[in-house]
């Protein structure tokens, strides 16, 4: 079985879709507040289905799926695909190869959905078009039997997950079915969608560039709020394989969040993270870049640059053999646990200091 390519013919089921959802969500939302007025009930009923699907999308499809950042529970791996197919942005295969191939080819021709096609291209008109079946599936996913069954049978999980659970909540809860099948599908669809989708537009066009500078790929705050934490993009690009998007305490990504409650529950395991000094060292290329582009990379920022880098590689080398040999030592010998965890705090003391003196200098050049 294959997954899309993209070729010049329109996929109207997608077009009218896209175009007849937000007409039908404002129209029967209109419909129902004018005929029983507002209702909290429903309001939160909407949020929570948007939580949960949007969710599914961010930790599931995305961070688990996409880019196995950690490892899940088969139950939770069923309600991931579940409630992802109510997100109606297709199936598991589909998605995690686009997306894959996205972070592979971003910002060229063969980014399924490049930027430099358009804000709008981006957003939305990639998915107007249809697709050969040239391109396999990744075989980490396709080996997986029930994501093969979602695929086969997407309409109907996309059906009961994204438009019958809302409705049979809004009755159990409210004795309203048809208040929750607008509230908590129809309108919450629409608002599941371009929420997420505002990552390929919105945080490939507006935003910063702390950690990469090679490719559009930016950090938006107002993303980010709208994503459950998927707009540290920049972030993401550069390390694609954290489970995190947001790396300190007070940003914000509830993904990672729900990540961690996860883990407690026993549910999740072996996260996947990037060293602060990896990290660090990111923002100081990121930074050496654009001092080179405004003309004031100078030999001495070269040198310093040099003593960090040869300062993280030396320590990233004492750190992987540390995690190889502090047990052994431990056990054998007390002082070589002793010489090897100074030695480790010295390196880490110095790769500091190495770049706390970029960060000075670079102040003092740019303000």
């Amino acid at each position: 079985m294959a997954a899309p390519e993209m070729n010049n013919k329109l996929n109207w089921v997608n077009i009218l879709f896209f175009i007849l959802t937000p007409i039908a969500g404002a129209l029967f939302l209109t419909l129902d507040l004018y005929k029983n007025g507002w209702s909290w009930g429903l309001f939160v009923l909407a949020i929570v289905m948007f939580s949960i699907f949007n969710l599914s999308i961010t930790a599931g499809y995305h961070r688990y799926f996409s880019h196995r950042s950690y490892e899940a529970h088969p139950f939770l791996e069923f309600l991931y695909m579940f409630f992802g197919s109510g997100a109606f942005q297709g199936s598991v295969l589909e998605w995690c190869t686009d997306h894959r191939k996205h972070h592979l080819k971003v910002d060229t021709n063969e980014d399924p959905y490049s930027i430099n096609k358009g804000f709008w291209y981006a957003h939305l008109f990639w998915m107007f078009y249809k697709h050969n079946d040239q391109v396999p599936f990744p075989p980490d996913l396709f080996k997986k039997k029930m994501l093969v069954l979602q695929h086969k049978y997407y309409v109907f999980f996309a059906v009961a997950s994204g438009f019958i659970l809302p409705g049979f909540l809004g009755w159990l809860f409210l004795n309203n079915f048809w208040g929750g099948l607008v509230w908590g599908g129809l309108v919450r669809v629409v608002l599941t969608q371009h929420s997420t989708f505002l990552v390929n537009s919105f945080a490939h066009t507006f935003g910063t560039q702390p950690y990469n500078t090679g490719n559009t790929a930016k950090d938006s705050l107002i993303v980010a709020i709208l994503t459950f934490g998927e707009g540290y993009h920049n972030f993401h690009h550069h390390f694609q394989s954290d489970y995190r998007c947001a790396i300190k305490w007070y940003q914000w990504d509830p993904t990672k969040w729900m990540i961690n409650l996860m883990r407690s529950m026993g549910l999740v395991g072996k996260v996947k993270t990037f060293s602060k000094y990896e990290i660090l060292m990111a923002k100081l290329n990121a930074d050496a870049h654009r001092a080179t582009l405004r003309g004031s990379y100078d030999d001495k920022m070269a040198a310093m640059k040099q003593k960090a880098e040869d300062a993280q590689k030396r320590l990233k080398l004492m750190m992987s053999d540390w995690e190889k040999k502090k047990a052994e030592f431990k056990a054998q010998s007390h002082e070589k646990y002793k010489v090897m965890k100074a030695e480790l705090e010295i390196a880490r003391l110095e790769f500091n200091a190495a770049y706390n003196q970029w960060r000075i200098y670079l102040k003092a050049v740019h303000g």
